[in-house]
């Protein structure tokens, strides 16, 4: 077995190349884009793959919440990490943050029309996890 961390080649000649010296053979490294052009499902792996961002949406989607409310849903979460989350999500277009001009600064997350439409991938999940019972995996 070849080890992971022996077949990278990353001279200035070669860049972009993976070497595996054992067999001689060299491929091209080929960028997410590149992989995935011909999915239709790839540029949902944005939203999937963000740690939390789907359980974000799911507490997001039964009401408006702010951040220390969605804070005291996910306990393990830091804030950086939360607030990360959150500004995917709303770079996404999924989630709407709405900023009310008070002090102290309230701020309220939601679900977008956009957000509503990836709702049905989310209950598929669930329904998934229901039925296989996920969380042994």
């Amino acid at each position: 077995m070849i080890s992971v961390y022996n077949i990278f080649d990353v001279t200035k000649e070669n860049k972009g190349t993976i070497k595996i010296d054992s067999i001689g053979e060299t491929f091209m490294k080929k960028t997410d884009e590149e992989v995935f052009i011909d999915c239709p499902v790839a540029g949902v792996q944005k939203i999937v793959r963000g740690k939390w961002n789907m359980v974000i949406m799911y507490f997001l989607h039964q009401q408006t919440l702010r951040f220390g409310e969605l804070s005291r849903k996910l306990p393990t979460v830091t804030q950086a990490q939360l607030t990360k989350e959150l500004r995917m999500l709303e770079s996404y277009g999924l989630i709407n943050r709405k900023v009310y001009p008070q002090v102290p600064p309230k701020v309220e997350y939601s679900v977008t029309e956009m957000g509503e439409q990836f709702m049905p991938v989310l209950k598929a999940l669930e329904k998934f996890a229901d039925t296989y019972e996920t969380e042994k995996v």
